[in-house]
């Protein structure tokens, strides 16, 4: 997946997730997801923590806004959606992923302190909305500390491995 977009943007966004969702609900929403993505050529990160949503959307400006404005917004699995990053993107940082996902209450122990202390409050994850320079640091150490090792591991596991998980 090459990065040759001319408007290449990047998005990130916080929202409440519906309570009644269940951990099978959200492998299929990722599932979906990704098959999505990977058809308008956009990557991305989804986390999720304590009930709460963070996502980092990576694409053509008009498909990720689309995307955002169109589905996301109207989901009905979430709440309190709040767009609080819209910066243009000179390379995509999750080129592998049509949607990386982390649930972080599994990677706790991967996570700065200082990061993981501002998860800790009723809806941690949904209050970085209000420190994006926090949000993004989060984000870059699930990055390295998470996904690069698990894209490692793969591709060591099995030479075949797909990209496009």
């Amino acid at each position: 997946m090459g990065n040759a977009i001319r408007n290449l943007h990047s998005l990130m966004y916080s929202s409440i997730a519906d309570p009644a969702l269940t951990q099978q609900d959200i492998a299929s929403l990722v599932q979906r997801a990704r098959r999505y993505n990977e058809q308008e050529s956009i990557t991305g990160l989804l986390l999720f923590h304590d009930g709460v949503f963070l996502q980092v959307l990576e694409g053509d400006r008009k498909k990720i806004s689309n995307l955002f404005e169109k589905k996301l917004m109207r989901d009905q699995r979430h709440s309190a959606l709040t767009l609080f990053y819209d910066q243009e993107l000179a390379e995509r940082q999750f080129r592998y992923w049509y949607l990386a996902f982390s649930d972080l209450s599994k990677q706790v122990t991967r996570i700065s302190s200082p990061v993981r202390k501002s998860l800790s409050g009723k809806h941690g994850l949904y209050e970085l909305t209000n420190n994006t320079s926090r949000a993004l640091e989060l984000v870059q150490q699930i990055h390295r500390r998470v996904l690069c090792r698990e894209h490692i591991r793969l591709v060591e596991d099995d030479s075949n491995a797909s990209l496009k998980y």
